[in-house]
């Protein structure tokens, strides 16, 4: 009877294809058929239907193929192993941020005051410029300055104090306050000048031009003279390029540069620090105009001027 009810079970078309081929390759259904077998079906389920028989194998946990649920208890093991794990991980300290301090920023108003001289003869240096927080004074002839009202933003605020002739110096005061600045400037190499009377004038590289006179304009300057060779080449001399000039210039009034009848034409010998050395005439004398020498005084700092007529020899650094 109860071999009976197993064919019956095995048969009925309402159960897996594994249950009822148990030889297929699959663990679990391997397993099932080895478990449900006809002597232990007719002991537990004498009685059982064939869809009773279905509920009753697919609920046993054995035959399930479905993955178990997880139990808190294994929840609690496995978060503690997570822990444990990230525990064991060596620890990467974070680099220090280092902390960088905001410059200030609070306006202030101060006075500045004090004096320039030459570094290397501790002589006044008049006319020299002090620049501060966008506002500039100039010094008198004793070489003294003052700046009232001073207004700007911040600390370690730069005055500089500059002048030609000179290498300039910079300070730095610290925001509110009356401050006293003593600037020293070192000279620069000087244009010796010296007249025919003998009289030698000392002035600042950086300032001497050319430049002739415009009635009701005022003096037009260059730093790179244009000159007339002897056999009527065109030449542009820069300042820098000149050795010496040796004077005073010649009037003559012939040129194969120069068409214009009855010209005065200025010339000098012009040396170059190249070595060669012409006589040169000034192209702006053919048009009517004197060239003459500018540049500021290096003692006194006042801007002078000197004819060509009067120059015995300019010497450049």
């Amino acid at each position: 009877m109860a071999d009976d009810r197993w064919q019956m079970a095995v048969s009925n078309r309402h159960l897996p294809s594994a249950i009822r081929h148990p030889f297929t390759p699959s663990r679990v259904y391997k397993r099932a058929a080895q478990i449900a077998r006809p002597a232990s079906i007719a002991k537990t389920l004498p009685l059982a239907r064939p869809y009773q028989f279905r509920r009753m194998l697919l609920s046993r946990p054995k035959f399930s193929h479905r993955r178990r649920p997880m139990t808190h208890a294994k929840t609690k093991w496995r978060l503690a192993a997570i822990l444990m794990f990230v525990a064991a991980l060596p620890v990467v300290a974070a680099p220090k941020r280092r902390s960088v301090s905001k410059p200030i920023t609070a306006p202030f108003t101060a006075t500045v005051k004090g004096s320039v001289v030459d570094s290397t003869t501790g002589l006044p240096v008049a006319f020299a410029t002090i620049a501060i927080s966008n506002l500039k004074v100039t010094t008198t002839k004793e070489g003294t300055f003052e700046l009232n009202n001073v207004n700007g933003i911040g600390v370690n605020v730069p005055v500089v104090a500059s002048r030609t002739g000179y290498n300039s110096d910079t300070q730095t005061i610290a925001g509110n306050g009356t401050f006293t600045l003593t600037f020293h400037l070192r000279s620069r190499p000087t244009i010796a000048v010296r007249l025919t009377n003998g009289t030698t004038v000392q002035l600042d590289d950086d300032s001497v031009k050319f430049g002739y006179l415009i009635l009701f304009s005022g003096y037009i300057t260059t730093t790179s003279q244009q000159f007339c060779k002897g056999d009527g080449t065109r030449v542009t001399v820069p300042i820098t390029d000149i050795k010496k000039i040796t004077g005073p210039s010649q009037i003559v009034t012939n040129s194969s540069c120069c068409t214009r009848l009855n010209a005065e034409l200025q010339r000098v010998r012009v040396e170059q620090k190249s070595g060669q050395a012409d006589d040169m005439t000034f192209k702006e004398s053919c048009d009517g105009y004197t060239v003459d020498f500018l540049g500021h005084d290096h003692t006194t700092g006042d801007n002078v001027f000197y004819k060509f007529s009067d120059i015995a020899e300019i010497t450049f650094p």
